[in-house]
């Protein structure tokens, strides 16, 4: 009796064993394990693209992904952390994670283009990544470096120079220097602090700003001036703005602006503003603490855009603009979830009342695009945030079309926008690259 025990026992135990190790075969094929990170399976990644999509870098296998080219299919990536003599740096990699460059900066600043700025050391690291590619020559540090599209803006040692991309010198300072966003033009401020417009083709000075006022910047055809060090005694807001035009002059409808974007590479044709109603920059001491909004978006120094937010309840005026992106304004309520794309070349509202947020010219085809959770109270969904990982999981995050089709789920807990069909997604905290499906 008790042998026939031992031996159901026996069996028993090789039947449990059995099944211990076929669950345990089928954990591993559902993920591995790179230092202390989950990296996500091809059946994981497959569940979580959708048919749409493809997997390029599973979530989880590089800590940061960063698209550099998409047209040749480079990355710039930073690897998991892997034990204790680990050293955090980035590399570029082709599609098949070959390296093709290693041992640059451990953080990524800013990017442009092909351009790029790392933390490196003390300083930074400019990196033109076709360049690099190219010579083999390693990126030189810096002590800063500021990037436009068009521009690079390089200091060392108090030298300030401009470069053009093929890395033609331009322009040089021992002055405070910052690019302005117009071709052909910086900024710079003096020892005494007063700012200037200086055309960097002849080095002459075209503006000089009165005493106490900031040259922000050019965008829409227009300089945008901040006067917060001017009126001490106005209480309403901390910071004050105008707008010249290119004879600098201040525009006739220039009333004071509380709030602006000067749009940057994808908006560039474009400033908006939010001016304070019915007062203007000479009549500024009138406003009061609870004075109407007026949403204004100017395009190579015209009005293209002219609104009076309706108020929803006292306190609070009715709408924003989230962004311009391409000709492409999206505006909504102020503590709505309902967003509106309009056409700003014609003023048509192209799309209304979506509750879908996507960062696109609605002309590129395909792009990320977010959702507010059902436990967000109010929604704080702009173009900042896209770059802001703490604000984006408060989103559901996947992909449309032009028209705001889902081409996936909201799966997501990130996403960034497309560029030649790639992009990067956020997941359980971790990173991947896909490449959609019929986009080139």
């Amino acid at each position: 009796m008790k042998g026939n025990l031992n031996i159901l026992k026996s069996k028993f135990i090789m039947i449990f064993l059995a099944i211990l190790l076929v669950c345990m075969g089928l954990m591993a094929s559902l993920f591995f394990v790179q230092g202390d990170t989950i990296v996500y399976s091809q059946e994981q990644m497959e569940e979580l693209i959708g048919p749409a999509a493809e997997s390029v870098f599973a979530v989880g296998l590089y800590d940061d992904i960063r698209i550099a080219d998409a047209e040749k299919g480079i990355f710039l990536v930073r690897s998991v952390s892997t034990g204790e003599n680990y050293e955090p740096g980035f590399r570029l990699v082709n599609e098949k994670g070959e390296t093709l460059y290693e041992s640059l900066g451990t953080r990524v600043i800013d990017r442009a283009g092909k351009n790029f700025t790392l933390k490196y050391g003390d300083g930074v690291l400019f990196l033109n990544t076709e360049r690099t590619l190219e010579t083999g020559e390693p990126p030189k540090p810096y002590d800063s470096v500021q990037l436009s599209s068009d521009y690079v803006l390089l200091r060392k040692d108090g030298t300030a120079q401009v470069h053009d991309l093929d890395g033609n010198l331009l322009y040089s300072s021992h002055a405070h220097i910052k690019l302005s966003g117009k071709a052909g033009y910086v900024i710079e401020e003096d020892i005494d602090g007063f700012y200037h417009i200086v055309n960097m083709n002849t080095g002459e000075t075209e503006y000089t700003a009165p005493e106490g006022i900031v040259i922000m910047g050019y965008s829409g055809g227009m300089w945008l001036l901040d006067s917060h060090n001017e009126f001490e005694d106005i209480d309403i807001i901390w910071s004050y703005g105008y707008l010249l035009d290119d004879e600098y002059n201040i525009t006739a409808d220039s009333g004071i602006i509380s709030g602006w974007n000067l749009g940057g590479e994808s908006s560039a044709d474009y400033m908006s503003v939010q001016q304070e109603l019915a007062v203007n920059y000479e009549n500024r001491q009138e406003i009061g603490k609870n004075g109407r909004k007026r949403i204004r978006v100017y395009s190579h120094g015209n009005l293209v855009y002219d609104a009076v937010p309706e108020t929803r309840y006292e306190g609070t005026n009715g709408s924003h603009i989230r962004y311009i992106k391409g000709d492409i304004l999206a505006t909504s309520g102020y503590n709505e979830t309902i967003i509106d794309y309009i056409d700003l070349t014609t003023g048509e509202t192209v799309i209304a009342d979506s509750e879908i947020f996507s960062f696109m010219d609605l002309e590129d085809g395909i792009a990320a695009a977010c959702i507010c959770n059902k436990n967000q109270n109010t929604d704080s969904r702009s173009g900042s945030f896209l770059t802001n990982e703490n604000k984006m999981k408060d989103y559901s995050w996947g992909f449309v079309d032009e028209e705001l089709n889902p081409l996936t789920g909201f799966t997501f807990d990130g996403a960034y926008p497309t560029e030649n069909g790639y992009a990067v997604i956020v997941k359980d905290g971790c990173k991947g690259l896909i490449r959609l499906k019929g986009v080139s």
